[in-house]
């Protein structure tokens, strides 16, 4: 496993093989990106318009240029590529596609990337019934444990409504085995990292949904693997730290999701323990995604290609040198 002395670190599984030449002389992401055709997706048209810039014009004039993307076109392109996007009869402007996650923050040769698309609507419909079932549970919970501490009377237990038993009560049951120690507050560690741990639970169940529309069968960058008590060099890991540097991902690059390594077996990290943090940009080979490692200004050992799925951790992995890239 290579990491640096920041505490970042890759996949700890070995790489597969290195990256070919490219004796053609085209740069990575020429190569990588798909010939436009009638049939091309807006996802594709991302992609070309994002690796190869003397393709604008006609990313523009294509049918199924999205919105965001026309927008991003337009802040970015020359006087061409505008004029072919006014060209454009308003009846072919689809609705904007879901099926890439590209950002302007990044920069990658100096160029901006599209808008990222919206969050799936199935994600705040599953946020709402969780919520609701949370609020449904607390309740019940909260009626049943009154009533058996209410329970033991001459006349029998007094039958309370559970609609007007606060979910926040607390009531302690008769123990039928040993004394119960009485509640204690929780200390302030304890209670930071359970509220630590539940913000990245949540973040890794959105974040699952994204990838899984949007990136399974496509390469991204992979930038940091961690667990919870990992020691790296001089430092221990804990969720606050690796919660901390996601978030510092995030503020770079708003596609960058939160993955739990159980949930995709070709990462080759089959310990349930360990936490994936990827760049969410997508690219259709290995040689674009880790020239995207190299502009950004990323070391091999911090930023590589991994192809998400749920296969064999074979050949889903390529590590790259400076080299490759002229450095």
């Amino acid at each position: 496993m290579s990491q640096d002395d920041a505490g970042n670190f890759g996949d700890p599984v070995e790489a597969n093989e290195p990256i070919d030449p490219e004796p053609s002389g085209k740069s990575a992401a020429e190569e990588a990106a798909p010939e436009i055709t009638p049939e091309t997706s807006g996802a594709e048209l991302a992609t070309i318009a994002y690796t190869q810039p003397e393709l604008r014009v006609q990313v523009a004039s294509h049918p199924n240029a999205y919105p965001g993307l026309l927008d991003w076109l337009r802040q970015y392109g020359d006087d061409e590529v505008k004029a072919a996007i006014d060209a454009r009869p308003i009846s072919t402007v689809p609705f904007m596609e879901s099926a890439t996650v590209i950002q302007p923050t990044a920069m990658v040769m100096g160029v901006p990337k599209p808008p990222r698309p919206p969050v799936p609507p199935l994600i705040r419909v599953l946020i709402i019934a969780v919520a609701l079932a949370l609020v449904v549970a607390a309740v019940v919970t909260g009626g049943v444990l009154l009533l058996k501490s209410r329970s033991g009377g001459s006349e029998g237990p007094d039958v309370i409504a559970s609609s007007q038993v606060s979910p926040t009560i607390r009531t302690q049951e008769p123990s039928t085995t040993q004394p119960q120690a009485p509640d204690t507050p929780e200390t302030p560690a304890t209670s930071s990292q359970d509220q630590t741990l539940a913000s990245i639970k949540a973040e890794v169940a959105q974040d699952t949904l994204v990838a899984e529309a949007n990136l399974v069968g496509w390469w991204t960058p992979q930038l940091s693997a961690k667990y919870n008590g990992i020691k790296l060099s001089d430092k221990t890991w804990h969720y606050a730290d690796i919660w901390d540097q996601f978030l510092g991902f995030k503020q770079l690059y708003p596609s960058a999701l939160l993955l739990h390594a159980k949930d995709w077996s070709n990462l080759g990290l089959s310990a349930s323990k360990w936490y994936v943090m990827m760049a969410g940009v997508s690219f259709s080979g290995p040689k674009a995604t880790n020239r995207w490692c190299y502009d950004e200004g990323y070391t091999p050992d911090n930023c590589f290609a991994v192809k998400l799925g749920h296969g064999v951790a074979k050949g889903t992995e390529k590590h790259w040198s400076p080299k490759d890239f002229g450095g």
